[in-house]
This record gives C-alpha cells, structure tokens and sequence, in this order.
C-alpha cells in the first residue's frame, strides 16, 4: 500500500516467518519520521541486541534498487526512521 497521506494503516493477517516493513515518504529526496505500531493477538519478537523502547535509523536506498512501477529511477533518497516499540 503505498498512499500519500499522513497516516496509512492496514490489517493483515500473517502467516508465522520473517518480515521486513520499508517506511517511505511518497517523493523522493524528502526525509521523514514513521512511526509503526504492531498490535497482535499472537506473540511475536522483535531482534534486537539490547533493550531498546526508541531507535533511529538512517536508512540509504537507491531507487533502482526498488521496484516504482512508471517512474524513472535515477535518484537517491533518504529515509529517517524512528521506530517506538510500544
């Protein structure tokens, strides 16, 4: 689901595995900060090395390196995440 709005929220229903969430704003050469809850009725565990409640993350892409149906990749972009586990 890829809208251009202030939020985006969506119910899925997952089967047991590894998955990965790529926040992103919808132009590019825009930073921004997400926020992504996860609410399950199951148990799930997060990896991480230490006890974390906050963590920011650079992250780099290049846009060839994702499929944007009709666009022409050629530009860099930076995604600024913040991810709160509540």
């Amino acid at each position: 689901m890829f809208r251009n709005l202030i939020q985006v929220s969506c119910r899925f229903r997952l089967t047991g595995g590894s998955y990965v969430v790529i926040p992103s704003t919808f132009h590019p050469d825009i930073n921004g900060d997400f926020m992504l809850r996860i609410y399950t009725n199951g148990s799930f565990s997060i990896l991480s090395q230490q006890a974390v409640t906050e963590q920011r993350f650079h992250i780099y892409l290049k846009a060839s390196e994702i499929n944007f149906p009709n666009e022409t990749a050629h530009w860099h972009f930076i995604l600024s995440v913040t991810i709160r586990l509540v």
